[in-house]
């Protein structure tokens, strides 16, 4: 009897600006193509900037997604750029980067999108990135890591 058993693609980076990206403010990425995926897991290394991040400094980390590669959820678009939320907004929420120390580096992920959306990937998306540190994230954008890989099953 075959087995199944998941397989795991290559880490890969995710489009998205975050030097100095000032608090209050937002940023999404650039869709990318989840029709071959199974899942998708998401993991970030944030650092914050040199000063000012408060205490209760985070960064909030949502998903936006298509089923017909042109209308994305939440006002975003396909490419790196910055956004503005909509007020409810309808973007999904992923998760939370604790960032409470000046200067400090946070590892968060991996974070499943199947899990977002019952089960089941959309045909395309992005990530959003709210900071509210208190304060703009590091100036260098080579400090901020951003990678998804994707998930699928194999038969064995």
């Amino acid at each position: 009897m075959a087995d199944i058993k998941p397989v795991f693609g290559s880490s890969t980076a995710i489009t998205i600006t975050l030097a100095s990206l000032a608090t209050g403010s937002a940023r999404q990425s650039a869709a990318w193509d989840w029709s071959q995926w199974l899942d998708i897991l998401i993991s970030l290394r944030l650092q914050g900037g040199a000063s000012g991040v408060a205490a209760t400094g985070v960064v909030d980390v949502y998903v936006f997604a298509t089923t017909d590669s042109t209308n994305y959820t939440g006002s975003a678009g396909a490419s790196d750029a910055a956004i503005t939320l909509l007020a409810p907004t309808d973007l999904i929420f992923l998760g939370r980067s604790f960032l409470n120390g000046n200067a400090q580096i946070r590892k968060e992920g991996p974070w499943s999108l199947a899990s977002v959306f019952g089960g089941t990937l959309p045909a395309s998306g992005g990530i959003v990135l709210v900071n509210a540190t208190g304060a703009a994230l590091d100036a260098t954008e080579s400090n901020h890591v951003k990678t998804w890989q994707g998930v699928r099953n194999q038969v064995v």
